[in-house]
């Protein structure tokens, strides 16, 4: 009879464990290849975001098309591979834009991104145009922390 409760109580051990292994990897793998959390850091977005607002990323939104002009994208810019940064696409392939001066018109992977905050943020006016590979992908708000 106790070898029999014990037997039992193993087996819900290692249903549990295994469950959890397997809840593990698939966290694992949901955050690393479909989405990710950010927290907003900063006043460029203002008053769309502000510093303390968590947004949640959609990894895999331009895997087959580019963003539209409006939508929050995260950006990493050339120089620092680690930063990131939330901006808003104000311009797409084929569209004119003024940068520094000059008419330019965009190239096939080439976005336009400003902050919301346009006196305050530091983006495409200052970086330049910014690449499709460089858009990490679509930002939503999900609340505050």
């Amino acid at each position: 009879m106790l070898t029999e409760r014990l037997s039992r109580y193993l087996r819900y051990v290692y249903v549990f464990v295994a469950g959890a292994m397997v809840i593990s990897v698939l966290a694992v793998a949901v955050s690393s290849y479909a989405a990710t959390f950010y927290q907003v850091k900063g006043s460029s977005m203002m008053p769309t975001l502000h510093t303390g607002q968590l947004l949640l990323v959609d990894l895999l939104a331009y895997k087959k098309t580019g963003p539209q002009d409006g939508e929050m994208v995260i950006v990493r810019y050339a120089g620092g591979q680690n930063v990131r940064f939330v901006k808003r696409v104000v311009a797409g392939p084929g569209e004119r834009v003024t940068y520094q001066g000059a008419e330019l018109v965009l190239g096939p992977q080439s976005y336009f991104v400003e902050g919301d905050n346009r006196e305050f943020s530091t983006d495409s006016r200052s970086y330049g145009p910014v690449s499709l590979s460089q858009i990490l992908g679509r930002a939503v708000v999900i609340g505050t922390r």
